[in-house]
């Protein structure tokens, strides 16, 4: 119960930080993003990853605009970011 208010918050905080990045990127693409299907891939991948050692996530809107800026343009672009990341990470 006590738990509650700030899981809360986290998950408020996350939902707009998420959104913002996602207005930005449409903004600079000119494409649309489907805000439900944003929300729903955050809140799953936030209930999943605490089971895996790891914390609540958001869209970076500093990682968005550096794909963007060097040609991504689709999900996929994201998707290797990420793992270049964790190679990084890892080695």
């Amino acid at each position: 119960n006590r738990l509650l208010q700030p899981a809360f918050t986290i998950a408020i905080l996350g939902a707009i930080e998420s959104l913002l990045s996602a207005t930005v990127a449409d903004g600079i693409t000119g494409s649309r993003t489907n805000t439900n299907t944003e929300l729903i891939g955050q809140g799953i991948a936030n209930a999943v990853v605490p089971f895996f050692g790891g914390i609540p996530v958001t869209g970076a809107i500093a990682r968005t605009m550096t794909n963007i800026t060097n040609g991504g343009r689709t999900p996929v672009a994201g998707v290797i970011h990420a793992v270049v990341l964790l190679l990084i990470f890892l080695f």
